[in-house]
């Protein structure tokens, strides 16, 4: 018995000695890990941001929307790629100060959407909303109108449709805009139904409710919208999957939206989507103002290539699919829809439009996509 006790003790002395041995080790080395990365993230937000770096005032909080523009700001926004200054009026739109009052013999329009409309990626002269108002003022004047267009451009970086409806309710209207364009993008969708809950709570008439909250959801939002060493890391591990053929979507994937077969929570997102238009639609007739929806196709859409094509042959995609849903809505709600996809396709052949990593337009985008809007006002008689 004596000998046993001993052993017993001897056995638990160890155990308990390899255990906290273990134990130090795997905090010195998850010290170590952290360390590391926290090394990398300063040193990449330094000298190579993988990521806009962006001032801390740039946005105000907001109950509902989360975040605004904070009115009469200016900030850098570089990364490797583009390097510019992001100024917002005193009324929290990216233009040239203007009074709140239209001025008479004006015709104001004003762009809804978010990172494309912004146009933070260029400089404010090189973004489609205030290229758009140049053409469309030379247009004026070559015939002979005293007209006066102002194009106010209310894109703000990462807002969903229903953020959107909101930023136009409280922020939008009171500029009394004479046409409401709202842009849309593959990732409308799923900003939309992470915002439900809101929608729900403004307006209560919807009974559409879908939980999309995961963990893993959270810390890869958190990981995409703050790291500079995930994104450094993502962006190569896509090229090497896709060279490999071992891309593959995933259920937060915004390309979801342009599979074959749409699953039942992806059609509830689009049955959100045509909802909050519709109450878009609603608003714009209450205020005398015409409504039409732009759909913004992302860089896989534009790029024509052997390796993309069988890409997508594999993954099952449609890549008109979104628009051809909208454009049916448009039609049932008599909504004009503009279609950028043809135009940019044409462009692109000649011209990079995309930044390689960022996968916003170039200034030769957003001049492609001011040019095929001002033909389509025109074409839908959407401007006098």
């Amino acid at each position: 018995p004596d000998f046993l006790d001993l052993l017993i003790l001897d056995y638990r002395s160890f155990g308990g000695s390899v255990l906290r041995s273990l134990g130090i080790n795997l905090s010195l080395f998850g010290c170590a890990v952290l360390g590391i990365w926290v090394c990398l993230e300063i040193g990449f937000a330094v000298g190579a941001p993988q990521i806009p770096i962006r001032e801390p005032l740039m946005y105000a909080p907001h109950s509902v929307l989360r975040y605004v523009p904070n009115p009469g700001t200016s900030w850098r926004y570089r990364t490797t790629e583009f390097d510019t200054q992001v100024a917002f009026n005193t009324h929290g739109f990216r233009n040239i100060e203007r009074p709140l009052e239209k001025p008479a013999g004006t015709f104001r329009i004003l762009c809804l959407g978010d990172s494309f409309t912004l146009g933070a990626e260029v400089a404010m002269r090189d973004s489609y909303a205030y290229i758009l108002e140049q053409l469309l003022n030379k247009r004026a004047a070559s015939l002979g109108d005293s007209i006066r267009f102002e194009v106010m451009n209310g894109g703000v970086g990462g807002y969903g449709t229903f953020q959107e409806l909101v930023f136009l309710r409280e922020f939008g209207l009171v500029h009394k805009p004479d046409l409401i364009l709202v842009q849309f993008y593959s990732n409308d969708v799923r900003d939309n139904m992470k915002y439900q809950e809101f929608w729900n709570t403004v307006y209560p008439d919807s009974s559409i409710f879908l939980s999309t909250s995961s963990v893993y959801a959270d810390i890869l939002e958190l990981l995409e919208n703050h790291s500079h060493v995930y994104h450094f890391f993502r962006s190569r591990l896509n090229v090497l999957e896709s060279v490999l053929g071992l891309s593959v979507l995933t259920d937060f994937d915004d390309l979801m939206v342009m599979t074959r077969e749409t699953s039942s929570e992806i059609e509830k997102g689009w049955e959100l989507t045509r909802k909050l238009y519709l109450k878009i639609w609603d608003l714009a007739r209450a205020n005398h103002a015409g409504f039409a929806l732009m759909v913004v196709p992302n860089k896989a859409q534009v790029a024509q290539n052997e390796r993309s094509d069988a890409w997508i042959k594999e993954q099952k995609l449609d890549m008109t699919k979104p628009i051809r849903i909208l454009q049916e809505f448009g039609m049932q709600n008599r909504i004009p829809v503009l279609d950028l996809l043809p135009d940019l396709q044409s462009a692109g052949e000649t011209q990079a439009l995309y930044y390689d990593w960022d996968g916003h337009w170039n200034a030769s985008g957003n001049r492609t996509a001011a040019a095929a809007i001002a033909e389509f006002l025109e074409a839908e008689e959407l401007i006098p």
